[in-house]
């Protein structure tokens, strides 16, 4: 589905470009009909998993990729590109997101994982 992918295109350019950040990316994949979704910032691949059973897979450039939910990033205290810097040089190899559970998974590249859960929704 064609608006579907402009819409999750929209997701990734965004935090890229410094103008949309965690809350309404989290939204947006909402609206779409987006469950869960990889990321793997080793291959610059996100995977998105709809709710009708339907996948839809963008690449792009992997250190783009690395938008992890951050409170310094959420909060304009620090810079998309240097977020993305700071998690590339700590080691993050992806990140599993559930907009169903309202929490994400990183995962290093030694498998070792941290969950994170979603801020409230005011």
């Amino acid at each position: 589905r064609p608006e579907v992918r402009a819409a999750l295109e929209d997701c990734i350019a965004g935090p890229h470009e410094e103008h949309l950040h965690f809350p309404p990316v989290a939204t947006r994949h909402r609206a779409v009909g987006v469950e869960r979704y990889r990321v793997d910032l080793c291959l610059g691949e996100i995977v998105y998993h709809l709710g009708d059973g339907e996948s839809v897979t963008l690449l792009g450039d992997p250190a783009g990729l690395a938008s992890l939910r951050r409170a310094e990033v959420e909060a304009g205290q620090i810079g998309y590109h240097e977020f993305c810097r700071l998690v590339l040089l700590a080691g993050c190899a992806g990140r599993q997101v559930s907009m169903l559970g309202r929490r994400v998974v990183y995962s290093g590249r030694t498998s070792e994982t941290h969950v994170e859960l979603f801020p409230p929704t005011p």
